[in-house]
């Protein structure tokens, strides 16, 4: 049970015009989304102040909100358009002490006044005016907002991507963390909005270094409703933007982290928990305080490391703390608050998602004071976040082609599915009726992506398909031609030895290209196929439909295979990650027809 008194004061002046005022409108809202969580909580209540200020405020107040109240302040908040008006410091300052001055008398677990400025104020001096104002809010020592008597008021003031914040510090009295600069992207606003109006408790925090020697396996998993017509056509209709995800991995706890663990499942049964993902960390290359607001990073910044994310910091010592990304600076990043823990150089910080328990817990108590935690978790479909791929590396015809060749080791499974309908009148002869004029085949293949680079080119295939709705072209790795001799230069004609490879593709309308790799070149020929017949030799004759270009020397030819449209035959995709770089994946596809 908690009560609440907050008051945000945000910058409606012209600096904010256009995107950064749309996104900080829908920063708020979806604060205000996670606000109806916490008063749908029984026994929490919520007293809400708004107000957007340029050369004047207006102001809003919501005693005991409710969830139509909530709807009213979403409305309310459309006149956050950054109105073309100065950065008058001072014009929020008198409805924020009054609103605060409503609250004495009544017990609140916390108050809290939120500041967010993109620029200096104009004219500078309202900044001290406005310090002047609130001074008694300010000052938590003495009479009447003291900590001692329960009534102080924690005051955060933030800058959005404006760095001088010597005038916003006045208006901040939350310690040594200084103020944040924060990205002005809606992500990271709502990040920062968030941390410090519904800051999660540390008993929702499973962030325990991966125990590798057992992996780490993720699924990721589409939805995709498919209307199969009798000649075989699908229409494919996708049911979701982003998979779902599921997590199973497993970690050392030792000491004081095993008896936490134990009590953190007991404290949050059923609710949402921080963990790690996998994803190759961040390297600490300085010390991140115990109210240090930034560190900096070893190397490139990682694709995950973006303004808004939840990060897991990681010591070597078994410390853990969750922080919020809230801008990137070169090989700076910055936090919306103080994880309250120091962390040394060589720490790591993770991307950390919500999710919950999946299943039971289990622990192998090893000693009184060593375990491991066998844990699965499903990710908030809401809340996780999820890599951001661009367009397809390469695209043949308008469409993506995808060539990395398997890991050979584990082998290809292949199946041929019989699309055969019987007609039984159960009076003796069975008809075999052949509606689809192409045989499809499934193809299961293990891929070892050995970087970041190799695995993000399979989870952007997967992506980009949506699972099983989309189609991409392949390689048919298991079917390689071997044409008689391998002259091909200026040839219309490919001839294969016997007449089995015609009787095999000749009616079937799915082996329409073919791809020929040649050692020491890296452009790829793609050949396009008019029709397999028989020659006059009874060998199988592959018409092209243009003579194959004038400079191919045989001697560089290392491989020719079909080229296949595809499409995923699951929308579930599972990586078994082996470190935090290396993954396996396992993925099923299924050949389709080509598209006239």
């Amino acid at each position: 049970m908690a009560k609440k008194a907050i008051f945000i004061s945000l910058d409606n002046s012209g600096s904010m015009a256009g995107a950064k005022a749309a996104a900080l409108r829908m920063s708020m809202i979806q604060l205000l989304d996670g606000f109806s969580d916490f008063i749908d909580t029984p026994g929490n209540t919520l007293d809400l102040g708004l107000c957007v200020w340029s050369d004047t405020a207006e102001t809003r107040v919501w005693r005991s909100i409710s969830r139509a109240g909530l709807g009213g302040a979403v409305s309310w908040l459309d006149r956050l358009t950054g109105d073309g008006g100065g950065t008058n410091f001072a014009a929020f300052a008198p409805s924020a002490l009054t609103f605060f001055e409503e609250t004495l008398g009544t017990t609140y677990a916390d108050r809290s006044m939120i500041f967010l400025t993109d620029g200096e104020p104009t004219p500078l001096s309202t900044a001290d005016t406005a310090a002047a104002t609130l001074a008694d809010v300010l000052d938590t020592s003495t009479a009447p907002f003291t900590t001692l008597n329960g009534t102080a008021v924690n005051c955060y003031a933030a800058n959005i991507e404006v760095g001088t914040t010597t005038h916003t510090a006045k208006l901040d009295n939350t310690g040594a963390d200084g103020v944040p600069v924060i990205s002005g992207s809606t992500r990271a606003l709502t990040a920062y909005l968030k941390a410090v109006t519904l800051p999660t408790p540390s008993h929702r925090l499973w962030g325990w270094p991966i125990q590798w020697s057992n992996g780490y396996e993720e699924e990721l998993a589409f939805r995709t409703e498919i209307i199969v017509s009798r000649d075989g056509h699908e229409q494919r209709i996708g049911q979701r933007i982003n998979p779902r995800t599921n997590y199973d991995f497993s970690s050392v706890l030792r000491g004081e982290n095993f008896r936490s663990a134990l009590t953190r499942i007991s404290k949050n049964q059923g609710g949402k928990f921080f963990i790690p993902h996998p994803r190759e960390p961040v390297v600490l290359a300085s010390i991140l305080s115990s109210v240090g607001l930034s560190f900096t990073m070893q190397g490139a910044t990682p694709d995950w490391l973006v303004p808004g994310v939840y990060i897991i910091l990681q010591g070597r010592d078994g410390k853990t703390a969750l922080g919020v990304v809230i801008g990137i600076s070169g090989s700076q990043v910055n936090l919306a608050a103080a994880v309250g823990q120091t962390f040394p150089v060589g720490s790591q910080a993770r991307l950390a998602f919500e999710g919950r328990f999946d299943g039971a817990t289990e622990f192998n108590v090893l000693t009184s004071d060593r375990a491991t935690v066998q844990t699965q978790f499903t990710g908030d479909p809401v809340d996780t976040p999820h890599p951001t791929f661009g367009a397809a590396p390469v695209t043949l015809d308008g469409v993506e082609f995808f060539d990395m060749r398997p890991n050979w080791r584990r082998g290809v499974e292949l199946s041929v599915e019989q699309q055969i309908e019987l007609l039984d009148l159960n009076r003796g002869a069975i008809d075999a009726l052949f509606p689809i004029t192409f045989s499809p085949r499934t193809l299961k293949l293990n891929f070892a992506a050995r970087n970041m680079t190799e695995l993000d080119r399979i989870l952007g295939l997967f992506y980009r398909s949506s699972g099983r709705r989309k189609r991409f072209f392949m390689p048919l790795w298991t079917d390689e031609i071997r044409p008689l001799g391998l002259t091909l230069s200026g040839q219309s004609v490919v001839t294969v030895p016997g007449s089995d490879f015609a009787s095999a593709y000749g009616a079937d309308l799915a082996y329409k290209r073919i791809l020929v790799r040649r050692r020491g070149v890296l452009a790829d020929l793609y050949l396009t196929v008019e029709s397999v017949t028989l020659d006059g030799a009874g060998n199988s004759a592959i018409n092209l439909a243009d003579p194959a270009p004038d400079d191919i020397i045989p001697q560089e030819i290392t491989s020719m295979n079909w080229i296949m449209p595809v499409r995923f035959a699951s929308d579930r995709l599972t990586v078994d990650w082996l470190t935090d770089g290396v993954a396996q994946i396992t993925i099923s596809v299924t050949t389709l027809e080509h598209e006239a």
